[in-house]
Order: structure tokens, then C-alpha cells, then sequence
């Protein structure tokens, strides 16, 4: 859509200040149409929203013969975590990735840092798509030195990762310009948690102050931290403000998903008492994390899509607090028939996996049935019977308090765990139009006012050249004027006069060099009254120079002209003197008005 306004037309419309209104009139357009494009744009790409209950997250950067980043962000895929920053203080104070892709060679001098410029413009065009991009530190097989000696060391590798990877700036950025959505902590090692919590809180200081929103998660093992050696893990958790957590629920024993039918030791309710009770972010999402492929980590703890889909659609009924699924990882999962798709699939279509879990694996165990059957029925009912069994009592004690803001559109309060908010986008959606609109509404104000001021100045323009008069003779009764045709119609036009005394003057353009000329005819006098001798009576005209034959005086002709410059100011001056041009008195003569109309008038025809 394009502001289009009329361009003004006529006289009116000077070439120049035509050509200014012009440009004001593109300039106008031009913006109505960057205006409604970010808004078209604003309103088809949905961003991350961490509040969703059907998200899913793989991970990228360990697989051999893997394809580009880009080639992963489709419509399967909301978020993609590059695996991984393994090293934490490297060769030359700088960190070290560990990716299976070949970005080059190259690295930074002075230190092993990969230099992965070549990645930007894919991690930009995934982020364009509405996909998240993170990093994702530590992992296994990570060496000793992957310690936080003090907070204080913690805190200034927060720093350095928010330089290199995401809003902040350094000459060694590993993806160029392109700033990822944030860090996900991948945790194996319960001896390499000193300073965690420090970390975490860092990177939050650095996400208020910044202009996009950013992450921080968690890749934790499902056992809940209450027993050895995960007990250290619980105190950072209930100190730290996480956006999601990811459960890892392969190769982890009783909590994998390969036991979910066995309720005693399914243990998510407790982690999702935990989110609502003890974690600071009480919007924290809970993610199960399964292997994309069997190939990837034990057979046995392997679950294929359709059967995930069926665990989640039975689990986010009943706990806000799900989120999603994290796979392992995107080439692996690609080659096992496209899994990232099929659980894609699984997860935005919960009514029908819901159902074939309620005939087909029936949950064992009193207490299960309590919990879990009522979902299949009534998803209201769920909700009610699992805030007795895993929701926090009144005597529970609430600990920590959230340091950092929920921030839109990556973490919500939204309490439906289906409901898809996301309020920037909705603001632009509904802003920009309005603004488009006041474009054309003020663009068109602007432009009648234009047409206007134009007209208006159009109308008080002063006549390019002075005018003056023709004149002819009547009869004896008085001074008539004869106007040309040109210069009757400009007078009546614009600048008729007033009628004096029965004359009826018009105007008539001037000729350049001319003057009157005086021409006598017998046809010009009264019936029965003859010419004087003193003027012509041939016909012949007689130019009013001072060359001129004949008994007039010149004198007076250059006296009319004079006169006649002087219409403009006073018509009565100028019918007095044409008055005493007709009858001049001379020093001893006493002409009386009777007299006075024996002598023929003149007739000033313009030559």
C-alpha cells in the first residue's frame, strides 16, 4: 500500500514550489510503506516464546558430516543450541569451541579460538525465521581447568562470553556479528559447580540493560538434586534465575522416559513443584531431554517421537510449568527418518496422542491414577487433582526471589501452558497500521494546506506590466473609452473600475514604443456642426510629436500622456484634464461650459 496524493494542477501550481510539494508527497509514500512493511513483517514472523508449552530445542555442533546451521531452522525446530564452548580459559586468556563442522581453519591469533565468521549469516537467517540460537558451555569430556576458581572469576567469564557471543563487543567474536540469544549451562560434572550462581547472575545483569532479549538455561540430569552427589546442584538452582531447565531423561536410570509408566519413579512432579516453589524464576520451563537418535547414546534408552508426544501431551495438562523437548542432536535426528519433524508433529497435536495413551498405556500405581487418569478425560479435572498431589501447601516456604524480570517475549506469566503470547508482536501488529494511517491522514493535510497557500498567492500576484488606455471619441454629450478585446476581457477579469460620470474605462496591454496617436473624423461631430479650422478633416493622423503639422499645440499630447500614467490614482484628474484638452482657455478668452460643446473632442486611438 503507497500514500498517493494528488499532484496540483493550473496555473496555480509554480513549476518550483511544485516540485518541492512533489518530493515532500514521495518522501510521505516512502514512509507509509516502511511502516506497513515492518508491520507485514512484524506480523508473520513469530519470535521465540519461551511461555509455550510445545517448544523444541536441539543441539548442534557435534555431529560428523553435519550441514550448516541453516540448513537445521525449519518450521520442526524453535531454538538450536551450538555444542559446545568445552574449554573455558584457553590459549591467550580465550575459550575454546568444539564444533564438527568445518568453519575454515582458521582461529584467532595467539590463541585456539575457532574464528566461524562463516556462520553469521546463517545464525542470522535462523533468527529472522524466529528461532533461537544459543551456546551451549561445558558438555562432557570437558577438561580439569573448567573450574570457577572464585565468583569473582565467575563473573569475568560472564563478561568475556557476553563480548564474544552476544550483545557486547570484541575483536575476537567467533560469529562475527551475529549476536546469539544466549547461554545454555550444560552440567555432567557435580564437582564443577564453584561459581555458578555467580555466572548466572552476571549474564542477568548483562540481559537487563541489553535492547534484545537473551536466555539463560540449564542441561541438568533428572535425578533431583536432594541426594549425593547433586546436592550442591539443588543450592545453585534455588539460587539462580533460569529461564528453562533441561532434564536429561536418557542414560540417567529411574527418570528417563524409556520409565514413565513406572510412577515411582517417574519423579517430574517433584520438579514441578520445584519450578512453583523453590526456583526464583517461578515462570521456569521444564523441558525433557531425549536422544533424537539411538545411534547417539544406549539403544535401550531410546523413545521414539510419537511416544514423547504422548508423554508430553499427558504432562503439560497437568503442570504449567512444561515447556518443551530437547533432542540430541539435529544431524543425527535428520537421519533418523526426520525425528525433529515427527516429534514437531507430536507435540501440536495433543488431543489425539492423549487419547491413544489413555487405551494403550494405562499408567500403574493408585497414586498415578489419581494423578494422571483425569487427564484423559477432563483436562479441568487434572488440574484440580494434581494441585492436592504436586502443587506446593500453604505450609511450603517460598525461598530465593527472582533477580531478574520475566522478559518478553522469552519468559511470560501466561497461565495457560497452550496459550501463544507474544506481546511485541502484537504491539507492532497494532501500532504500525496506525501509524501508516496518520502518514496518509497528515500527508494529505499537508498537501491541501500546500494547494491553498499556492491558490492564495496566486490570486494576490501583481500584474506583470502597468496598463494604460485607448480612447475614442462620442458624441457631444462626452469622453468615451473603446477598449481593445484583449484588454476588455483582463479588466473584466480582474481589475474592472468603477464607472465615473457615465465613462466606462478598460484596460488594454501596451504596445512597447507606442504613444497615442490623434485621428479626426468629419463622422466624430455632431450632425450640422462643422470641424474647426485648426482641425484636420481628412482623416489623415497626426502623430502628436513635435514634428507634426497642424495647429495643435504638442504640448498638450505630451500633457494627455502624462495624465494618462495617472489613471490608476485618480480618474476624476484625469477626466478634468481631458476636459481642458477639448476647450483649452487662453489668457484672454473666458470659455463657457455651452461653448465648450461646439468643440469637437479629440479621439486617442493607440497606433
Amino acid at each position: 500500500m503507497f500514500l498517493v496524493l494528488p499532484q496540483l494542477q493550473g496555473p496555480e501550481a509554480r513549476p518550483a514550489r511544485r516540485s518541492g510539494s512533489l518530493k515532500s508527497a514521495r518522501i510521505l509514500r516512502r514512509l507509509a510503506a516502511a511502516i506497513l512493511l515492518a508491520s507485514a513483517s512484524a506480523t508473520c514472523a513469530r519470535a521465540f516464546d519461551i511461555s509455550r508449552a510445545d517448544n523444541v530445542v536441539a543441539y548442534w555442533g557435534s555431529s560428523t558430516g553435519q550441514k550448516s546451521i541453516g540448513a537445521y531452522c525449519d518450521d520442526s525446530v524453535d531454538t538450536i543450541s551450538i555444542a559446545f564452548l568445552s574449554v573455558y580459559f584457553g590459549t591467550g586468556h580465550l575459550p575454546e569451541l568444539t564444533i564438527s563442522y568445518d568453519c575454515g581453519g582458521d582461529v584467532f591469533a595467539n590463541s585456539e579460538l575457532m574464528n566461524c565468521a562463516s556462520l553469521a549469516a546463517d545464525i542470522k537467517q535462523c533468527q529472522a525465521k524466529g528461532k533461537a540460537v544459543t551456546l551451549s558451555i561445558g558438555g562432557s569430556g570437558q577438561p580439569e581447568t573448567n573450574v570457577f576458581s572464585s565468583d569473582a572469576t565467575a563473573r569475568s567469564f560472564a563478561d568475556q562470553l557476553w563480548n564474544l557471543f552476544l550483545g557486547g563487543t570484541s575483536s575476537t567474536r567467533p560469529f562475527g556479528d551475529a549476536a546469539l540469544d544466549g547461554i545454555n549451562f550444560n552440567i555432567q560434572d557435580p564437582t564443577k559447580l564453584a561459581g555458578i550462581t555467580a555466572f548466572v547472575g552476571q549474564l542477568n545483569t548483562h540481559y537487563k540493560s541489553a535492547s534484545k532479549d537473551y536466555l539463560v538455561t540449564a542441561d541438568v540430569s533428572c535425578l533431583f538434586p536432594d541426594t549425593a552427589p547433586w546436592q550442591s546442584l539443588g543450592t545453585i538452582l534455588n539460587a539462580s534465575s533460569l529461564d528453562a531447565v533441561y532434564l536429561r531423561m536418557f542414560g540417567e536410570g529411574p527418570c528417563d522416559l524409556s520409565n514413565y509408566d513406572d510412577k515411582s519413579s517417574w519423579n517430574f512432579p517433584t520438579w514441578a513443584k520445584w519450578a512453583t516453589t523453590n526456583s526464583p524464576n517461578k515462570d521456569v520451563k521444564l523441558y525433557f531431554s531425549a536422544l533424537g537418535n539411538p545411534s547417539v547414546g544406549i539403544p535401550t534408552d531410546y523413545v521414539d517421537a510419537a511416544r514423547i508426544g504422548q508423554i508430553a501431551a499427558e504432562t503439560r495438562t497437568q503442570y504449567k510449568s512444561f515447556g518443551g523437548v530437547v533432542y540430541w542432536d539435529a544431524a543425527a535426528a535428520v537421519a533418523n527418518n526426520n525425528f525433529g519433524a515427527a516429534l514437531k508433529t507430536a507435540l501440536v497435536s495433543p488431543a489425539s496422542t492423549s487419547t491413544t495413551t489413555s487405551s494403550s498405556s494405562p499408567p500403574t500405581g493408585s497414586s498415578a491414577s489419581t494423578a494422571s487418569s483425569p487427564a484423559k478425560s477432563d483436562p479441568s479435572s487434572a488440574t484440580s487433582s494434581t494441585s492436592s498431589s504436586s502443587s506446593p501447601s500453604s505450609s511450603v516456604e517460598q525461598t530465593g526471589s527472582d533477580s531478574r524480570a520475566p522478559a518478553s517475549p522469552f519468559t511470560s506469566d501466561n497461565d495457560a501452558p497452550s496459550k501463544s503470547s507474544n506481546r511485541t508482536t502484537i504491539i507492532l501488529a497494532v501500532l504500525l497500521p496506525i501509524l501508516a494511517i496518520l502518514a496518509i491522514f497528515i500527508g494529505g493535510l499537508l498537501w491541501r494546506k500546500r494547494r491553498l497557500h499556492l491558490q492564495q498567492q496566486a490570486a494576490d500576484a501583481p500584474v506583470a506590466s502597468e496598463p494604460f488606455y485607448s480612447y475614442s471619441g462620442v458624441d457631444a454629450g462626452g469622453v468615451g473609452f473603446s477598449p481593445g478585446k484583449r484588454g476588455a476581457e483582463m479588466r473584466q477579469q480582474q481589475h474592472r473600475l468603477p464607472v465615473v460620470d457615465g465613462v466606462q474605462p478598460y484596460l488594454q496591454q501596451p504596445h512597447a514604443g507606442a504613444g497615442p496617436t490623434v485621428v479626426s473624423s468629419k463622422s466624430s461631430y455632431p450632425s450640422g456642426k462643422a470641424p474647426p479650422p485648426s482641425s484636420p478633416t481628412t482623416g489623415e493622423s497626426y502623430s502628436g510629436g513635435p514634428e507634426s503639422s497642424g495647429s495643435q499645440d504638442p504640448e498638450q499630447f505630451v500633457a494627455l500622456q502624462s495624465e494618462m500614467g495617472r489613471v490608476g490614482m485618480s480618474m476624476q484628474a484625469l477626466l478634468t484634464s481631458l476636459a481642458r484638452l477639448r476647450n483649452p482657455p487662453g489668457p484672454a478668452d473666458d470659455v463657457s461650459d455651452a461653448g465648450a460643446t461646439n468643440v469637437p473632442p479629440p479621439r486617442y486611438d493607440h497606433v
